[in-house]
């Protein structure tokens, strides 16, 4: 059942004896078989609003939102057609694994966002109380966009280890309106609806999303005349390679669109000139197991031109720096990549001092290395300082500083 809303006029005595709000009376409503609403006092709802709020937050695991494959009605029911898909029958174990994948990702993506609406709770002026209908009916409540003029909703109830799409999108300005407006409703349904008018939002079903990634699946499934991901696997995502054709110039622009929608997004000079850049070599791009784009490497005819990240600088991420010098090192016939393994390490060196130095455990005269390792960084500048150089030369200006 949805949230149930009530006028405070309704219980005018007790709110006027007891001090009682608004949100005081509606969590009253909602647990009315738990409190005896004659006599109740304001400390004894806090208190209850509190100790359930507490369950609320450690409720907030990974595992509590773990979507299950087994039996799942709903996601079968959309995804479980492997000729929807484009597959041949031959294709059953690429299903199922596109299927999980997907789960997993939206099992995530469900604990992550109850997540972050704690945090967006706590960080406003609420009441436990509202704290606590929000939570709940988030848990327990879906609300599905019908394919009317006006984009009426629906509400079902949630399963968490079953339901994927419909889970309630809750921003600050949404939350907000809910918390000052409710008083003039009697109906959830219709002020959650209101709502996301309000903030200019609507219901975030994920039906695009999951689209989009079973679409990216099967790219990133095969191998083209101008693509090929069948083999570099890592356990942090894979490599994708994208070749120009100059004999097929349908695979050409091919390569070009698929090239320019996977960077779309981030600080790629691929974003626009894709088929430029392909023309001139090969791109290897790594994906996360979210295909996002972490690494570029961009070949001009046999030899690597350059090696990108998303940090400032387009430098590699940290965690992504091993994916990156292993590619390199398994590559070092190709001209230039021994010196960008040499690169990455220098960025791992680079990291390594600053967090020292940050730490308090050294100081900068302990190294002898620094400006070398500096002066090494600044070799390579793709769009402004290396994110590690201008990090350690921070923890450096800061020990300066403190003295």
């Amino acid at each position: 059942m949805s949230i149930r809303l009530i006028f405070a006029n309704r219980r005018v005595d007790l709110a006027r004896r007891q001090q009682l709000n608004f949100w005081d009376l509606c969590y009253l409503e909602n647990r009315r078989d738990s409190f005896p609403p004659s006599n109740i006092k304001k400390s004894q709802i806090e208190l209850a609003a509190k100790l359930e709020l507490n369950k609320l937050k450690a409720f907030a695991k990974p595992e509590n939102f773990q979507i299950e494959y087994n039996n799942n009605k709903e996601f079968k029911k959309r995804y479980g057609n492997i000729e929807k898909l484009g597959l041949n029958s031959k294709d059953n174990n690429l299903l199922k694994s596109i299927h999980l994948d997907l789960i997993n990702s939206f099992s995530v993506y469900h604990y992550q966002d109850y997540v972050n609406i704690i945090n967006m709770l706590d960080a406003g002026d609420y009441d436990d109380t509202f704290k606590c209908l929000i939570l709940k009916e988030y848990l327990s409540s879906k609300y599905i966009t019908l394919n009317t003029p006006n984009n009426k909703i629906e509400r079902q109830p949630r399963n968490l280890h079953h339901s994927i799409r419909g889970t309630m999108y809750l921003d600050k300005n949404l939350i907000d309106y809910i918390y000052n407006t409710a008083p003039t409703y009697n109906n959830f349904k219709q002020l959650y609806f209101d709502a996301l008018c309000y903030s200019k939002k609507y219901i975030v079903t994920k039906q695009g999303e999951l689209n989009e990634k079973i679409k990216q699946r099967l790219l990133f499934n095969k191998k083209t005349d101008y693509l090929d991901c069948t083999t570099t696997y890592t356990n942090l995502g894979q490599w994708v390679k994208f070749t120009s054709s100059k004999a097929s110039k349908e695979n050409s622009q091919a390569a070009a669109e698929n090239l320019s929608k996977l960077v779309q997004g981030t600080n790629s000079c691929l974003n626009n000139n894709a088929a430029k850049y392909l023309a001139e070599g090969a791109i290897y791009i790594f994906v996360d197991k979210n295909y996002i784009p972490r690494i570029r490497v961009i070949c001009l005819g046999d030899e690597i031109q350059e090696v990108r990240g998303l940090l400032k600088g387009q430098t590699v991420e940290q965690e992504y720096l091993d994916v990156a010098t292993e590619f390199l090192t398994n590559n070092d016939n190709v001209e230039n990549a021994k010196f960008f393994a040499d690169y990455m390490q220098n960025n791992k060196k680079m990291i390594a001092i600053a967090q020292q130095i940050k730490g308090g455990t050294k100081s900068p005269s302990d190294f002898t290395d620094i400006d070398k390792c500096l002066k090494f960084s600044d070799v390579i500048s793709f769009e402004g300082e290396n994110e590690f150089a201008h990090n350690l030369r921070a923890a450096i200006k800061q020990t300066q500083f403190s003295r």
